[in-house]
Order: structure tokens, then sequence, then C-alpha cells
């Protein structure tokens, strides 16, 4: 799409279904029906490109966060970090886990999903 227009296409509101399966911001439980398409990187109005590595889900009220409320977001290893303002920031989680809950162990590092390999347990 690239500058083109500043919507998502159906076709990438089915891309991000499929891939975020709901609002990206940690904590949100909103499902992909209840989500908006959130310029990712670089807002559109920054001359950000409409395409699906710049686009995220976002539930409206965490989409107006993003865009008033001093939270900045950025697309990792395809996944979208949320990341607050400083004086909010106290370390919290910059991913949602909610939609994604098999994630969460090789995300903290722990590969095997906790189990151990250690004889003492």
């Amino acid at each position: 799409m690239g500058r083109a227009r500043r919507t998502a296409t159906v076709a990438q509101r089915f891309a991000l279904f499929a891939r975020d399966l709901g609002c990206t911001k940690p904590n949100c439980t909103a499902p992909a029906s209840r989500s908006q398409a959130h310029h990712v990187n670089t807002n559109w109005r920054d001359d950000g490109p409409t395409d699906i590595t710049n686009l995220t889900l976002a539930c409206g009220p965490d989409n107006r966060l993003a865009d008033t409320g001093g939270w900045t977001t950025t697309m990792k290893n395809g996944r979208t970090h949320w990341t607050p303002p400083p004086l909010l920031d106290v370390g919290q989680p910059r991913t949602n886990q909610y939609h994604r809950p098999t994630l969460y162990p090789a995300e903290c590092g722990d590969a095997d999903g906790g189990e151990s390999d250690s004889s003492a347990n």
C-alpha cells in the first residue's frame, strides 16, 4: 500500500487478524474483531507506510493511547512492543501474551517450557 491510503485494506485486516489475534497492547483482552489497524513504527501522518510490516492491531482505547498518551510501538521479531512514557515505565511487559499464551515461556528465555535438566529437582 505504501502512502496511497491511510486505512488498511480488507486483505491487510485479514492478515492482521491471523497474525495478532487481538489487541497487541500488554494485558488487553480485546479480540481482533474489536481492534483497529494501528501504524507501528512510523505513524501515517509522519510519512509512515500502510504496509503489513508497519501495522498491528490495537483496540480503540489503546490505539488512541498510542497516538496521544505518549506510548510508542515498535515491531520486533514479528511482535508488537509497547513502550510506556518514562514516568509510567516500571518494567512492565512490552508484548501481549493473552492471545498467544503458548509463546510466553520461550519469550522469557525459558526455551524448554519450564522443564529443567538439573538432577537437583
